[in-house]
């Protein structure tokens, strides 16, 4: 078992790729730009980090530098979605161990992370791999085009009806055929593949398990009809949803949500750990919460791991307050206890007035504001060092 530093501001593939690392069974800690992976660096050790190129406030080269400088030595992957040959040689001279080119598939990343691993950060040298033998520049891959959605539905008014249904912003790509779908997903990246689960001249299930192979990190779900066969077909061969015909707002709405949502749900400023406000209908509050019980705890780790002794949640008016924002914040402080990390919560005094009798988080202080809550204890931008 390994411990992956992933630094990148993208908090939904920070998050992925944590998860799918985990899955390997290594241990991760996040930061969300170069700043904050620096500060965590000078607390933990690791045995890789996953860098990504683009962030603000410090980028991915800049971290590299400054990690050089400092005589920290820890193997280092780049992520980048750049095709410029002089950026990426540049980074290579830096001491990287390899790159990554976005969009990706979890395949590369688990072999890349597994090379890195197992040779000790040597796997091969970057800075020798700027020019071959004649003296020429290697091949860079050229990243795929990335489309959120790609529909396998041998009739028309099928596509038309779901491009009606999804979001503008919602890219699609629609095939009534399977050469056609498997010739697209060689030469695209999907991040989710909507299959008829009632093909008439061709294996629903085995083209679903051949876009499988060829976009392994894509969600694969199969539209059916409620009760038929196909649609017991595809509870029982490895899809991971079903889209019901005829179709409804609401459920195509959760399948956006569940699968294609770009939104950050919790925000990470060193200690201070914000919810975003809740923007959805009623009906996608828990949905909501479901992110947050996922984020919420990677942060907490995050700000142990930092060594800061206390952490701020801003609950502010994200939400009414009501019995899924006490479960969270019930389960925060139990997490919080076992790290060793004290919290403070600021928000409304609706939000106060509701929750603060709970048991477990009514010896919690409660402010109106993120200023306040420093204030308090006097707290700033340097973590308290771990004792001897």
């Amino acid at each position: 078992m390994a411990s992956i530093l992933l630094v990148d501001d993208d908090a939904v593939a920070r998050l992925t790729a944590a998860k799918f690392v985990e899955s390997m069974g290594h241990q991760t800690a996040q930061a969300s730009n170069g700043a904050e992976g620096l500060e965590i660096l000078t607390e933990c050790t690791f045995d890789l980090v996953v860098l990504d190129m683009q962030m603000p406030v410090l980028d991915g080269p800049s971290m590299l530098a400054r990690m050089r400088e400092g005589g920290d030595g820890t193997p280092v992957i780049m992520l980048t979605a750049e095709s410029s040959w002089p950026r990426i040689a540049e980074v290579m001279k830096s001491g990287i161990v390899d790159y990554i080119t976005k969009p990706f598939g979890f395949e590369e990343l688990r072999r890349k992370v597994k090379l890195a691993i197992e040779c000790g950060g040597h796997a091969h040298s970057m800075a020798d791999a700027v020019t071959t033998s004649a003296g020429e520049r290697p091949p860079l891959p050229q990243p795929k085009k990335l489309v959120d959605l790609m529909v396998v539905d041998r009739t028309k008014r099928v596509h038309a009806r779901l491009r009606a249904m999804f979001p503008s912003r919602v890219t699609m790509d629609a095939f009534t055929g399977a050469h056609e779908a498997l010739a697209s997903a060689n030469e695209r990246m999907y991040r989710a593949l909507l299959l008829d689960a009632d093909l008439p001249d061709f294996d629903s299930v085995a083209l679903a398990q051949r876009l499988r192979e060829l976009q392994p990190n894509a969600v694969l779900a199969a539209l059916a009809i409620r009760g038929s066969t196909a649609d017991l077909q595809s509870k029982q061969r490895g899809f991971d949803s079903v889209l019901y015909k005829p179709f409804r707002q609401d459920d195509t709405d959760a399948f956006v949500t569940h699968h294609l949502e770009h939104q950050e749900y919790l925000l990470r400023d060193r200690y201070v750990l914000e919810l975003a406000p809740f923007a959805g209908r009623p009906e996608q509050r828990e949905t909501y919460f479901d992110r947050l019980s996922v984020d919420l705890p990677e942060a907490l780790k995050a700000v142990a791991c930092a060594s800061f002794s206390e952490a701020i949640v801003d609950v502010g008016r994200s939400v009414s307050p009501d019995c899924l924002l006490l479960k969270l914040l019930a389960a925060a402080t139990v997490q919080a206890r076992e790290l060793g990390v004290g919290l403070l919560f600021v928000g409304t005094k609706e939000a106060q007035t509701a929750l603060a009798s709970h048991e477990l988080i009514r010896d919690i202080p409660w402010f109106g504001t993120v200023d306040e809550a420093r204030a308090s204890r006097k707290m700033d931008a340097t973590p308290a060092r771990p004792h001897a």
